[in-house]
């Protein structure tokens, strides 16, 4: 159960992330210093998108190996 549960909990935050960017404002409508803070908090949920889709890609890849060898 330890790997399926990882997926788990990093399929849900990437889940969160996605929706993190969804529903913050865009840049280009204020030119206040709020817009930069919203960019950079987009920013920083799309590269954790990347790298906890990284790795539920692998932890996948390792544990389709083990359940069909």
């Amino acid at each position: 159960f330890g790997r399926k549960r990882i997926i788990f909990i990093y399929l849900i935050i990437i889940g969160i992330s996605s929706l993190i960017i969804i529903f913050l404002p865009d840049s280009k409508l204020s030119n206040s210093s709020k817009s930069y803070y919203f960019l950079l908090i987009k920013v920083a949920c799309a590269l954790s998108n990347r790298v906890f889709n990284s790795a539920v890609f692998t932890l996948v890849y390792i544990y389709t190996s083990e359940l069909f060898p």
